[in-house]
């Protein structure tokens, strides 16, 4: 199964709200906070403007992939080198919404080799409808360091050029589901692995708290011949960037 998601760094804000009020002639000052707190619904209700906007958010960020065995009922952390390293994916939204559009930059990565995505791709946010976005995936013709990530954010990609992106074939339209959660389900498409001479469909599940998604595998680009599902529910698990040490580390230096 090759490594992806659509999916996700979260930055906290501070609003304040200034607003004055006349009683007997005096002007009186009152402030009002929004929610900071990454893992609650209503910070992706009052920092986004729309479902569109709600959505992105909701895939942006740092996760830990777990995986879910549905024959065997267990939950496990998803690691490499005999439980030494942790599957991580970073997604921040990159390029200048008023003029590109509405984007993010996924970077999938061995803990232990950040550097080096296992997988990486831009992902392109259409509204179709008021309740429903459709994603589009692209390759990454670019080599982009996670130190650069960091310390460049979105001016990593300065002098990328959108509309040149290459389709690696995902389509995925998304439903809300809840006020902070959406549903996700991609066309069937070309199983993009190297060894690969099969199709797929993905199924999502985007919230608060974590993204989720499955695969189901066919013999034609139809559907009509159908392999079989994935046992394997892979949940992305939110995380705090302020607390993770790959963050903690750049702010030592």
């Amino acid at each position: 199964m090759k490594f992806r998601i659509g999916l996700f760094f979260v930055a906290t804000s501070f609003i304040l709200f200034w607003f004055t009020a006349c009683q007997t002639g005096k002007s009186v000052a009152v402030a009002t906070s929004v929610s900071t707190d990454v893992f609650s619904e209503d910070y992706y209700v009052n920092n986004a403007a729309n479902n569109l906007e709600r959505l992105k958010l909701l895939l942006t960020g740092l996760y830990v992939q777990r995986n879910e065995d549905t024959k065997k009922g267990t939950m496990v952390t998803w690691t490499m080198r005999d439980g030494a390293d942790s599957i991580l994916l970073y997604a921040m939204p990159v390029g200048d919404p008023l003029k590109d559009g509405h984007w993010l930059y996924v970077h999938q990565f061995i803990s232990n080799s950040p550097d080096d995505p296992v997988y990486s791709a831009f992902q392109e946010f259409k509204q179709k409808s008021r309740d429903s976005i459709e994603t589009i995936m692209y390759e990454n013709p670019l080599k982009v360091s996670f130190e650069d990530l960091k310390a460049k954010g979105k001016d990593c990609f300065r002098e990328l050029v959108f509309d040149e992106l290459k389709e690696n074939g995902e389509h995925v339209t998304y439903i809300k589901e809840s006020r902070a959660s959406f549903e996700g389900y991609s066309k069937i498409y070309k199983n993009p692995r190297a060894d690969a001479n099969d199709y797929r469909k993905d199924e999502y599940h985007a919230k608060a708290d974590q993204f989720n998604f499955r695969s189901s595998f066919y013999g034609d680009i139809e559907g009509e011949d159908f392999i079989g599902e994935n046992p394997i529910i892979s949940h992305l698990i939110r995380l705090d960037p302020e607390k993770h040490e790959l963050f903690a580390k750049r702010k030592k230096k």
